[in-house]
């Protein structure tokens, strides 16, 4: 079986019900424009949920809880790559934290994902039946019902939210109030928020930087409003972009289509997904090679911007970097589009494209 189709606020409680009740097998893709959530389903239970981020997520729950040191996840995060294993198992290995503890931190954020997948305001899903490779994850099980009465009243609060908080575009700046003393009243959410907030960053810009879910992010932001901590800049216009903002854009964009694409793939390929995209990289011309030799699409984003921008500054000015990465970026993704009908269904290729269709158009 297969459904798809556009939603709104939650919608997608609905299809899991009917998906649940009906005891598919399977899963369910939903994607946003710039977030993508796959959920898993097993005789219709929920058993893994995964989102475009999920090492960053993860390697930021076990830092921010205090769980392991950052110098931790760093050596874990290295290994893993390496080892092609995923990061919770190499933690585990190393004994920087229980297996029981993670299972309980996995459980968690499948339930925040699916929380958040939930309160999107609209978006596009797919749901097929599917026999399923979860090598390598760690199965959790989710209680449907708590997860929508949850979600249910997340979206009423966020309602009232809404009424203080404009729009994900807008500036905030640290007020003249002393910050100091009423920091010492918040919660670890708003204080790392309240570290975010520099009078630059919009409302979106802060929650992609926290790792937070949108609904913790825009709660903490409610708070610090209401306190007086922060107030919204007098300029909140963007500037416009310079050539340098073009060239982080485009690489980000492109990124973000080597993520949808290896998001399709993992459910039938599973670790071998990645090999199969590497083995697709261009390497003519020679800066073909170079841009994506360190390229791994398990690493946080700004991680590989970082690197291939400084691949691309060695060879020319902006203008011919943001030229030279279109070209290559374009040959590598039509490199991988030559060999899917051999790996997917025709209906998931096509699936996959209208979802990089949308995502683009959402820009």
């Amino acid at each position: 079986m297969t459904l798809q189709g556009d939603f709104e606020t939650l919608f997608l409680a609905s299809i899991l019900q009917l998906l649940c009740n009906e005891g598919k097998t399977g899963i369910l893709r939903a994607s946003n424009g710039e977030t993508r959530i796959q959920t898993f389903i097993r005789k219709g239970a929920i058993i893994c949920v995964m989102g475009s981020q999920k090492k960053v997520r993860l390697g930021y729950l076990l830092t921010s809880g205090g769980l392991i040191s950052e110098e931790q996840l760093q050596a874990s995060l290295a290994e893993a790559q390496q080892s092609k294993q995923a990061l919770g198992k190499v933690v585990v290995q190393k004994q920087y934290l229980s297996e029981q503890k993670l299972k309980e931190l996995i459980h968690k954020q499948a339930e925040e994902l699916v929380f958040n997948m939930l309160l999107w305001q609209k978006g596009h899903f797919v749901y097929e039946d599917a026999e399923l490779n979860l090598d390598g994850l760690m199965i959790t099980h989710l209680n449907l019902m708590k997860v929508i009465m949850e979600a249910t009243r997340r979206v009423d609060e966020m309602s009232i939210l809404l009424k203080r908080i404009e729009h994900d575009q807008v500036v905030y700046r640290i007020a003249a109030k002393s910050v100091e003393n009423e920091a010492l009243k918040l919660n670890a959410v708003e204080r790392h928020i309240l570290t975010l907030i520099d009078g630059a960053r919009t409302l979106r810009q802060i929650v992609i930087a926290s790792q937070e879910e949108d609904f913790l992010v825009y709660k903490a932001m409610y708070s610090l409003i209401s306190s007086g901590l922060i107030t919204k800049s007098k300029d909140i216009t963007a500037p416009r972009p310079s050539p340098e903002d073009d060239l982080t854009s485009a690489l980000t964009i492109y990124l973000d289509i080597l993520k949808t694409i290896h998001a399709y793939l993992e459910p039938t390929l599973g670790s071998q997904a990645t090999t199969m995209i590497k083995a697709c990289r261009p390497d003519q011309p020679p800066e073909n090679k170079a841009l994506f030799q360190q390229l791994h699409l398990n690493s946080p984003q700004a991680t590989n911007i970082h690197y291939m921008r400084g691949v691309l500054n060695k060879i020319g000015n902006e203008q011919t970097s943001c030229e030279i990465a279109v070209q290559s970026f374009n040959a590598f993704i039509k490199n991988i589009f030559d060999q899917l009908p051999g790996l997917l269904e025709e209906t998931s290729i096509q699936t996959l494209l209208k979802d990089i269709k949308r995502y683009l158009e959402r820009l």
